[in-house]
């Protein structure tokens, strides 16, 4: 390898595990022996700025799609049917492919992730090379990476395609019932029409004594302890993301959510 610094972005949806890849190549890149001089230059934009169209070739030296591959998103679902296209737009600016959280993935899913990329290659005349990332310990096959790192940076002068319906939404909550909240989000979701791709927060919940962090992706949630930040120690969190979101539709849903007795609203904190 060359001494130099080399310069990486991240593509992929949101909560794909881009920031989570960040953290384990950087371990990789401390442990690895030889070649001590090469350093790695890693950036990780917000969505939003890649749903603007943002022109990214050219700035970077490689630029990688990340994937969660738990969980495949299915073409006859309208919802995911966009994503995929996403996806698919996005290869065609990147130069690899790292499949995240390896250890989750159940083999028949990872096999559907695999032959979703040889058609789109098939179909584009090339080749990505491609590695999984193993997200719990940090690491990743060692003659894969090797070879994403080395491989050849891409031509390609074209801007993202951009996502005019894209908007993020930041909601503060009290105390929820969590079986009401992610019944009013899963409905979002299925029944109105919006396309929910991204959900992320810490709530309080009249189930649990722990807080309870929601992951949410456009076809999986994740529910886990947690704990508040220490600013806002009564109060909840959440975003959401994604295309043709209403706010104001959104916050009455929320609110229907909220626990019985609690005195406080849901309230707008940010918007993008």
């Amino acid at each position: 390898m060359v001494s130099q610094t080399v310069t990486i972005q991240f593509l992929g949806l949101p909560g794909a595990g881009k920031k989570r890849l960040k953290q384990a190549l950087q371990v990789y890149i401390d442990r690895r022996t030889g070649d001590s001089e090469q350093k790695i230059d890693i950036s990780v934009p917000e969505f939003s700025a890649l749903a603007s169209g943002t022109s990214i070739e050219g700035r970077y030296d490689l630029n990688w799609l990340v994937i969660d591959s738990r969980s495949f998103l299915e073409a006859t679902d309208p919802q995911q049917q966009k994503a995929l296209a996403y996806l698919e737009q996005l290869l065609s600016h990147c130069d690899a492919v790292v499949w995240m959280f390896a250890e989750s993935s159940e083999l028949t899913v990872q096999s559907q992730w695999r032959q979703w990329l040889r058609q789109w290659s098939s179909t584009q005349q090339t080749v990505l090379p491609s590695v999984q990332c193993f997200s719990q310990t940090f690491k990743f096959p060692h003659q894969g990476i090797e070879g994403l790192l080395q491989c050849a940076p891409s031509s390609l002068q074209q801007p993202l395609p951009p996502l005019s319906t894209f908007h993020s939404f930041h909601f503060q909550l009290p105390k929820v019932s969590l079986e009401h909240l992610l019944f009013v989000l899963d409905s979002s979701r299925q029944n109105l029409q919006m396309d929910v791709w991204r959900v992320k927060g810490c709530v309080i919940t009249q189930e649990y004594v722990n807080p309870v962090a929601i992951e949410g992706t456009i076809n999986r949630w994740d529910t886990y302890a947690s704990e508040l930040p220490e600013n806002a120690p009564e109060m909840g969190h959440l975003i959401i993301e994604g295309l043709n979101l209403d706010r104001d539709l959104l916050q009455s849903l929320l609110q229907a959510a909220i626990a019985q007795g609690e005195s406080n609203s849901v309230r707008l904190v940010d918007k993008r």
